[in-house]
């Protein structure tokens, strides 16, 4: 659990990788094939889908070469191509799980950070004109995506057809029988309880 909590780094103490955030991990061992999948994609080593090469995986000799090869295939994201299409005004919304337990909700955060940096190099003065991050609070990884938990598409058109940007969107979703609502703040704000109402319904909490 430490390590899940902690940031991940090279030898060189390096950052590659940032912390999650709290999350059920329970069925976190089955990620490790796609794990596998990844690394087989990256170095074209069927061995790599063998308990024993996964055993024998070591980040500070592994990394570089995983890394290089899934940037070749086109299996990871393409920042400057990002930075280049907000920087030229189109709109992006870019959302993540507050509780992902496969995807670290801080890493795409970090990620995101680099893109707007490489955006405003490119002349890009106010990024808010132009992209915004939200969490999904409470969400593990592949909630809030369906239009019916958060409704993005009305989002983006909205800011693209009329110029209202997002600020505050509301994701629905059930717990057992019970249908529950919460805010989906612009990050860096995120969800509070005011204290009082329905805990259910996402008016009792304010994004502060």
């Amino acid at each position: 659990m430490q390590a899940m909590l902690s940031d991940l780094r090279l030898p060189d103490g390096s950052l590659m990788y940032s912390r999650y955030s709290w999350a059920d991990f329970s069925g976190s061992g089955a990620f490790g094939t796609l794990a596998s999948g990844f690394a087989l994609l990256a170095t074209d080593d069927p061995g790599w889908l063998t308990p024993g090469q996964q055993a024998l995986f070591d980040l500070g000799r592994d990394y570089d070469l995983l890394a290089s090869g899934l940037s070749r295939r086109g299996a990871d994201h393409d920042k400057v191509a990002i930075a280049a299409y907000v920087a030229s005004g189109k709109k992006l919304i870019s959302w993540h799980d507050g509780s992902d337990n496969l995807l670290s909700p801080n890493d795409h955060l970090r990620n995101y950070r680099t893109m707007i940096g490489i955006a405003q190099s490119m002349g890009l003065s106010d990024p808010d004109a132009s992209t915004r991050f939200f969490i999904v609070p409470g969400g593990a990884h592949a909630q809030g995506q369906a239009l019916t938990e958060v409704d993005w598409a009305s989002a983006i058109m909205d800011w693209v057809e009329r110029g209202t940007a997002p600020v505050q969107l509301t994701y629905t979703f059930s717990t057992g029988t019970t249908t529950r609502t919460l805010p989906v703040c612009q990050y860096p704000r995120y969800p509070r309880f005011n204290s009082r109402g329905d805990v259910n319904s996402a008016t009792s909490y304010t994004c502060t």
